[in-house]
């Protein structure tokens, strides 16, 4: 059975949700589709701008991104961070668990830095 593959590349829902894009890829862009999953990991090719679809009040995700390189994340501008503060990628070497949760129409989002890879 095909799925919608949510920017994954995966034509399946159990590859979308360990795929949030094939690693070959470096795109510019990629759509964190909260309907594929609860969980996501990319390792990134190159600086990202990651975008939410589907995100519906009560639901929660984790996001894990391993940074190989000198690479970027941009966030969507509404989500609300600890303080005001959008978090910085550690690096490379390091892998960083992103965990957001949607209430009353708000994504909220904190995050676990520093892991090694």
């Amino acid at each position: 059975l095909a799925v919608a593959d949510g920017g994954t590349g995966a034509s399946t829902a159990p590859a979308a949700r360990v795929n949030l894009r094939n690693p070959s890829l470096t795109p510019t862009a990629n759509d964190i589709d909260w309907s594929l999953s609860d969980n996501f990991y990319v390792v990134l090719g190159a600086s990202v701008t990651i975008t939410f679809s589907n995100a519906q009040d009560g639901q929660s995700l984790m996001f894990a991104v391993s940074t190989p390189g000198s690479y970027a994340v941009t966030w969507p501008a509404a989500v609300e961070w600890p303080n005001s503060v959008t978090p910085t990628a550690s690096g490379t070497g390091f892998t960083d668990l992103y965990a957001f949760t949607r209430i009353n129409g708000v994504v909220y989002g904190n995050v676990v830095k520093s892991y090694t890879i």
